[in-house]
């Protein structure tokens, strides 16, 4: 059976993606930071020395990329810019290296990005895989990541890029931060409201995963974006948000730059969200178990 390396499964979306290849009998390994565990499944790597314990390359032929350092866990300053920049590129400038170097079984890389590739603002027509990458400072640091993804080509290995929503799971990730205050009914619509959010459920954003690595012949340098069919605007979340909580919405819109003050930079993501579209991994077979934010609120958020 064909074995996936997996970087990044202690994360949100790794951890599912572990839920899932358990589930079907996938046969994985894990490029971790904490020491090789082989009764685990357990291989150590060590970015900054550039280090890889290269038994974790034995029988497999797909690399599931998720390892990086979360855009939204803290305020953009300079340190943590390059933080978020050198987890992704250096991690994958290392496994091309070591590939490079001595392993030729790896035939296809599956790598998590973005939809902050398309830069942000508002739009009205949804974005698709062929459209310009955006020009503000997120997109050029998507542009990049995918760049060092591409490079993978020259040693013959085809790629698949994964362009994630928001990920939401009510078990961590940005979604718990946003209802612990409506929760508390201290909440209100964000800047104009007008903002889409393109999101997608954590689970489904694994099977995503799972489906390209099933399916992996028929997939060869290739770009899907994985969000929820229907995208939903901020106003229109946070209505739904307080009327499944029991809080009355309230008349007023918390300005924008009361969260650039916050946040800073990244306050982009927040107030100016664009709507994409996924629909050309759904044209190829592929369905979202959760496809609108009323199945995730029935579905996810009674559960808790």
């Amino acid at each position: 059976m064909n074995c996936v390396i997996i970087t990044g499964a202690t994360g949100m979306l790794g951890r599912e993606l572990v839920s899932l290849f358990n589930a079907s009998n996938q046969k994985y390994h894990i490029l971790s930071r904490k020491k090789t565990d082989k009764r685990n499944l357990v291989y150590n790597w060590d970015i900054k020395n550039k280090y890889i314990d290269t038994e974790v390359f034995e029988q497999a032929t797909t690399i599931v990329h998720l390892a990086g350092e979360s855009i939204a866990s803290h305020r953009w300053t300079a340190k943590q810019w390059l933080e978020i920049e050198n987890s992704r590129i250096e991690s994958l400038n290392l496994l091309f290296e070591q590939i490079k170097l001595k392993n030729d079984s790896i035939k296809l890389l599956v790598s998590a990005s973005a939809v902050g590739y398309y830069g942000r603002g508002i739009n009205n027509k949804p974005y698709i895989e062929t459209d310009k990458v955006g020009q503000d400072e997120l997109a050029r640091l998507v542009e990049r990541w995918e760049a060092a993804v591409d490079r993978f080509t020259q040693l013959g290995i085809s790629v698949v890029k994964l362009r994630m929503g928001v990920v939401f799971s009510t078990k961590s990730g940005a979604f718990p931060k946003m209802i612990k205050p409506i929760k508390l009914g201290i909440a209100s619509v964000i800047g104009s409201g007008k903002q889409w959010i393109p999101w997608v459920d954590s689970v489904d954003a694994a099977r995503a995963i799972e489906f390209v690595v099933n399916y992996r012949s028929q997939f060869a340098n290739e770009v899907f974006n994985v969000v929820a069919p229907f995208p939903i605007q901020n106003s229109r979340l946070t209505q739904m948000l307080r009327t499944h909580f029991r809080y009355p919405i309230p008349f007023f819109n918390v300005p924008s730059f009361v969260f650039r003050l916050i946040f800073g930079e990244m306050s982009q993501v927040i107030l100016e969200g664009s709507s994409v579209s996924s629909q050309k991994i759904i044209n190829l077979g592929f369905k979202f178990e959760i496809q609108d934010f009323n199945q995730f609120i029935l579905r996810r958020l009674r559960k808790t």
